[in-house]
């Protein structure tokens, strides 16, 4: 039985947002309806967005939304690995506007589908204020935000942005599930796992490996999968434990955990192990 799922992403900046939507578009439980970009260029993240849906070879649309959050703070960074764009044709780069409304219209055509936040929840904040019918329709909204670490003082980086937005998701009726760094900083690739990705010889294989190429040439960082673990929670048994809790977030992004009626199903474990293998065995 397939899942159908709604992906708001901030595809651009960290790789992870590149490998969740490929596994998506991959997975043959996923029924992707529609993909939104949100915070700062929102155009180049929807051209990268649209660059893999391409070259899977699917018809998905792909829609720009917000570029700042709730407190009108718009980022001013560069997407990194944007110029795997300059020899694509120009019209990736034409984008339709008005994310937060397909949003609203993909829900009411898809009763009870599942939204996927992997980036700021501006999106998904202006969804559930501007069309609370339609957010309702959600069957559960799965995000890759915040964390509960105990003695990390600086917030997650996608509830760091939009703080508001946050505490407007938090209060929404629809179940929602929360995998944060408490569980998906264990989940990294090695530069081997990458490697596999060459051996596909598959046009997203070939463009997910040049986007991993020059992010990890430009940060020197280890790919760590935050989003891919939210997207396999989805449709892959045993992958992520999660507990119910209350949890509430304070004026600069951080999760605390409270007392009182659980309003999320938070993340406590996962298998990482489990996560990498299914990844490379997916994705093609």
């Amino acid at each position: 039985m397939t899942v159908r799922v709604l992906l708001d992403t901030d595809i651009g900046d960290d790789i992870d947002d590149a490998w969740a939507l490929a596994f998506c578009l991959c997975h043959p439980k996923v029924e992707l309806v529609g993909v939104t970009t949100v915070w700062g260029d929102v155009e180049i993240r929807t051209a990268l967005a649209k660059l893999l849906v391409k070259k899977a070879g699917r018809d998905v649309e792909v829609v720009a939304g917000c570029r700042g959050g709730l407190d009108g703070r718009v980022p001013l960074r560069s997407p990194l690995y944007a110029d795997v764009l300059d020899s694509e044709d120009y019209e990736l780069k034409e984008c339709k506007i008005g994310g937060v409304k397909f949003m609203a219209e993909v829900s009411k055509r898809y009763p009870g589908l599942v939204l996927l936040t992997i980036g700021p929840l501006t999106n998904a904040a202006r969804f559930a204020i501007e069309y609370p019918e339609e957010f309702r329709l959600l069957s559960k909204h799965v995000m890759m935000c915040g964390h509960l670490i105990k003695g990390r003082r600086d917030p997650e980086y996608n509830a760091s942005c939009d703080p508001k937005a946050v505490k407007v998701v938090l209060s929404t009726e629809v179940p929602k599930f929360v995998i944060g760094l408490d569980v998906t900083l264990e989940c990294t690739l090695t530069d081997s796992d990458i490697e596999v990705l060459k051996t596909k010889r598959s046009p997203l294989a070939k463009i997910l490996y040049t986007m991993t190429y020059l992010w990890r040439k430009r940060t020197g960082k280890i790919p760590v999968m935050h989003d891919p673990l939210a997207a396999a929670s989805i449709v892959e048994e045993g992958i992520v434990e999660f507990k119910p809790m209350k949890v509430e977030v304070d004026n600069s992004g951080r999760l605390v955990r409270t007392r009182g009626k659980p309003n999320v199903n938070y993340a406590v474990k996962a298998n990482p192990e489990l996560l990498r293998r299914r990844l490379l065995e997916v994705i093609n």
